[in-house]
């Protein structure tokens, strides 16, 4: 179901990174339910409406959609239009439409790292179909024989085939590969790919060694239009005998397709036609004596192998890689289902150091004061970490601010020099607090201070008026601060502490978003007493 949604996002053309969009809907603890895709879509910062519509209704719903269905295997399903609509069997729909609003931006950090890397796979992907078509455009110039053109066009067809099949593999998909392969009533080239059958000795997976020989082939051909008369025959020499030792795989493949699994791959039986046309070809050339294969060098045919093995021991180191990577993200997303469960969240949290969460007179504190949660936030103004750190409390605020109460406490360092936090707290004090747009003003208040961490500089683009009253409450707050921090022996920035525990190791804030919708009433309770945690709350508006 998690690839329904990222498909339907990028439908919508939203820069949505598959992969980390469906990270994000396994990796919830209530995943596969409905919660684990509107978690994300809100993780995400996509706008998206749930509702109910019966088999008379569902024709008046917005398109392009996502269905709902009471099945196991297929849950959900995209709808583009109308058309399609009339041609779904809704006998198992439940009634729920999930339709989003197409944006062209996503702030979420995570996504953008994962895109830009899907990005520049998809460049590299382009950049080697660029070069393969330039060698094909050169070899017509070279050969100018039928017979070089149709071998080296085959070759071409073997690269593009035995790419779609590698990044199938690896979960890059193409939609009309998809097309392609599940047009049948019975797929199965995952099963087949899959398969000990379609591995040699365990390690070297067949969708590599086709891909390894084609790129070979290529250049075997092309260095053969560009070598002296004399030595051609050793290059056919060596297209010829590489091309028979794949006529074992073929019968192989075939058989085992039909006799044991009894199912196709589509683009494995399409690199066997190829693979068998090519032999064909090549035998005819050589039979009819159209192609001299000999005299062969056999330097020529050493350099032709050991080139073949460095390839194909390259593709299995890479292969190696691309798996323990994938395993460690598999056991990564089943160990945050665990992690992100309400129960055991509460249960480190309860172990963590408690402290007095009572807020002070003044002092940075901005969403919901009835919030279930209260989240105190010490940081460093000249600290990287803390900048990073804000950034997600940003997110985190911004979109829960129903469920959270934050209140913001400096840490002066060793240096004990607080005239920044000092400056920052009065700038506060008279523009921000009591305001409409308290929180958003706190927000970026710290934004623009992080963006140059420079006291100077920050002064001429938000000057305040000289006032003994803010400036002496902002050294009260300070002072307040400080005490706080040193009372709890707080050493470290950025420290967050969530109902007055702090936030257990290994937990962040982008932790804490799967555990707030829907949770967030079950968060751990201070057992501090009630006269400790009334806050001094005095703002009109918590925003």
């Amino acid at each position: 179901m998690e690839q329904i949604v990222s498909s339907y996002l990028q439908l919508l053309k939203m820069p949505i990174s598959k992969s980390y969009c469906e990270k994000l809907i396994t990796s919830h603890p209530d995943y596969p339910a409905l919660p684990s895709i509107t978690d994300a879509l809100q993780r995400l910062g996509v706008t998206y409406t749930i509702k109910m519509y019966n088999e008379n209704q569902i024709y008046e719903a917005a398109f392009p959609c996502v269905l709902h269905f009471n099945k196991q295997d297929s849950q959900l399903s995209i709808v583009r239009n109308t058309a399609e609509l009339r041609k779904k069997d809704l006998k198992d729909f439940s009634g729920i439409v999930i339709h989003a609003r197409p944006t062209r931006k996503i702030a979420d950090v995570g996504n953008n790292i994962y895109l830009s890397q899907e990005n520049f796979f998809k460049l590299t992907a382009v950049l080697l179909g660029s070069v393969i078509l330039v060698m094909f455009l050169t070899s017509i110039i070279l050969f100018g024989s039928f017979a070089h053109l149709a071998i080296f066009f085959l070759a071409f067809c073997g690269v593009l085939v035995s790419y779609f099949l590698v990044a199938r593999e690896y979960g890059i998909k193409y939609n009309f590969i998809e097309s392609f392969c599940n047009s049948s009533t019975n797929p199965s080239c995952e099963r087949i790919a899959a398969s000990n059958a379609a591995k040699i000795f365990g390690i070297v997976h067949f969708a590599d060694l086709s891909l390894v020989y084609f790129i070979l082939q290529m250049a075997v051909i092309s260095l053969a239009g560009l070598v002296p008369a004399e030595k051609k025959p050793s290059f056919v020499f060596v297209l010829v005998a590489f091309s028979m030792t794949t006529f074992p795989i073929i019968v192989f493949s075939i058989l085992y397709q039909y006799k044991r699994i009894k199912k196709w791959c589509k683009l494995c039986i399409t690199i066997d036609g190829i693979l068998l046309f090519q032999l064909s070809i090549l035998l005819y050339l050589i039979y009819f004596k159209i192609w001299e294969w000999l005299p062969m060098d056999s330097l020529i045919l050493l350099e032709a192998i050991l080139g073949f093995v460095a390839l194909l021991l390259t593709s299995v180191m890479v292969r190696k890689t691309i798996d323990i990577r994938r395993e460690a993200v598999e056991k990564e997303i089943t160990s945050n289902r665990i992690k992100h469960s309400i129960e055991t969240f509460n249960y480190f949290l309860s172990k963590q150091q408690q402290v007095a969460c009572n807020s002070f007179d003044g002092e940075m504190c901005i969403g919901n004061p009835q919030g279930p949660i209260k989240l105190i936030a010490v940081l460093n103004l000249f600290c990287n970490p803390c900048q990073i750190q804000h950034q997600k409390i940003a997110t985190l605020l911004t979109d829960y601010p129903q469920y959270i109460q934050l209140i913001i406490r400096f840490s002066t360092g060793i240096n004990n020099d607080s005239s920044t936090e000092r400056y920052l707290i009065q700038y506060w004090l008279q523009k921000i607090r009591n305001t409409e747009f308290q929180m958003d003003g706190a927000l970026e208040l710290l934004a623009n201070w992080y963006s140059k961490k420079n006291l100077s500089w920050f002064r001429k683009k938000l000057p305040i008026a000289i006032d003994s009253d803010s400036l002496t409450l902002a050294e009260k707050i300070i002072s307040q601060h400080q005490s706080w921090i040193s009372e709890h022996k707080i050493y470290a920035t950025p420290s967050l502490f969530l109902n007055g525990y702090k936030l257990p190791p290994g937990y962040t804030c982008d932790d804490l978003i799967p555990l707030i919708r829907g949770h967030a009433k079950d968060f751990l309770k201070t057992k501090i007493s009630q006269s400790e945690t009334d806050l001094q709350y005095n703002d009109q508006s918590a925003r």
